[in-house]
């Protein structure tokens, strides 16, 4: 496949097939299960074989190495995950507390969470399985996209991958147009820190965190470090995630600068 646009239309077909079969086995009974060991197994599982599949295509049909994806991590990068997470978790939590406190949702603190030892390996394999997440994520939507998509002007590029991420974000959120800007948002912001920062590890760490947090962390899981009753708004949990997108942009800006540092130039006409 010489045409880079076949190839990106063949590999998501391809995901999808795969994702169907998964789902006509049966495997979303696991991944929707409240017990966080199964679905932590079954989220592993579905994330390796996605894993896998991109691999393999990019190695045999663009006949290229992974490692050209930027899968590498040096120290400021490092210091960007690090910060990334710190400043997210502090952000969810104070969002959390003011929404307690005004009354939206109901808040408390799971006072096990610490004492409970089986907490622990169910933290790590939880996050193990939500880092793979966002890993597939970044990896095909942002790493494979830029390796294809590099003739184009950055704007292009830009438009062309949030596209493609959004389209495949529809098989779980529907058509609700909030979720559709919160994830052609995240798909923006996300290919802005990879293409700054020059890491795809780097690009998965905000994009890990976030759903960790707002999946697991916080909420009605067995892993909750804060139990919430009640359902905020579509429009405050809108606000929460630009505010999210807002930091990571800022943190890039801060530790790479606000030129482009010339890793990823396309081909093309730029902005």
């Amino acid at each position: 496949m010489k045409n880079p646009y076949i190839r990106v239309i063949a590999l998501c077909t391809i995901q999808i097939l795969i994702l169907a079969l998964l789902f006509t086995a049966g495997i979303q009974t696991y991944i929707l299960s409240s017990n966080t060991y199964v679905f932590a197994i079954a989220s592993i599982f579905g994330s390796l074989i996605a894993i896998t599949v991109t691999w393999l295509f990019y190695r045999f049909v663009d006949q290229k190495p992974l490692s050209t994806m930027k899968l590498s991590i040096n120290r400021k990068q490092i210091v960007f995950s690090i910060v990334s997470i710190l400043f997210t978790v502090g952000l969810f939590f104070l969002a959390t507390w003011s929404m307690s406190t005004t009354g939206i949702v109901s808040v408390k603190f799971n006072s096990h969470f610490f004492s409970n030892i089986n907490v622990i390996p169910m933290f790590i394999i939880s996050a193990v399985s939500w880092f793979l997440v966002g890993f597939n994520e970044e990896l095909m939507y942002r790493g494979y996209m830029v390796a294809n998509l590099n003739h184009l002007s950055i704007s292009k590029m830009f438009y062309v991958s949030s596209l493609f991420f959004a389209i495949s974000h529809i098989f779980v959120n529907g058509l609700n147009p909030i979720m559709l800007v919160v994830t052609l948002s995240a798909a923006i912001t996300l290919m802005y820190v990879y293409l700054k920062t020059g890491s795809l590890i780097a690009a998965t760490v905000p994009h890990f965190i976030y759903d960790f947090l707002t999946r697991q962390l916080i909420g009605n899981s067995e892993i909750s470090i804060l139990v919430i009753n009640g359902t905020p708004s579509d429009v405050y949990y809108g606000v929460l995630h630009l505010l999210f997108l807002v930091i990571q942009v800022l943190l890039v800006m801060i530790l790479f600068g606000q030129e482009p540092e010339g890793r990823f130039e396309p081909q093309g006409r730029e902005l």
